[in-house]
């Protein structure tokens, strides 16, 4: 049989070859994807809540606001945890629920959790 060894070996580095073209091909689509969500997250119409705004929804005190505002986080701790956001930014969409932005990098965390679930 011609080759022998050296058709093992090129069989060898053509499947090397062929798993490598896999891998950056799946890394490219990976890449897209997250390149995706990430838009899509900035497009999210969010309001965000400064001091005044905050207490006033919550039907707080300006003093108790960051009070109430540690409460709504601790609900999210896990989520933030993961993400390793730290002191998001408290928002709400255009039906009233709680989203967690990073004050950085604008990525979100949407809670489905209406912002007068914490009014007190």
């Amino acid at each position: 049989m011609p080759g022998g060894k050296a058709l093992k070996a090129f069989k060898g580095a053509a499947a090397k070859l062929g798993i490598k073209k896999l891998e950056k091909q799946l890394l490219k689509q990976a890449q897209k994807k997250a390149k995706q969500l990430k838009k899509a997250q900035k497009a999210i119409d969010v309001k965000f809540l400064d001091k005044k705004e905050l207490a006033r929804r919550l039907n707080v005190d300006l003093e108790k606001v960051h009070k109430a505002k540690r409460k709504i986080l601790n609900e999210f701790s896990e989520a933030l945890n993961k993400r390793g956001i730290k002191n998001p930014d408290i928002c709400v969409d255009k039906a009233g629920n709680i989203v967690l932005r990073h004050p950085h990098t604008k990525e979100t965390i949407l809670t489905q959790v209406p912002l007068s679930t914490f009014a007190e």
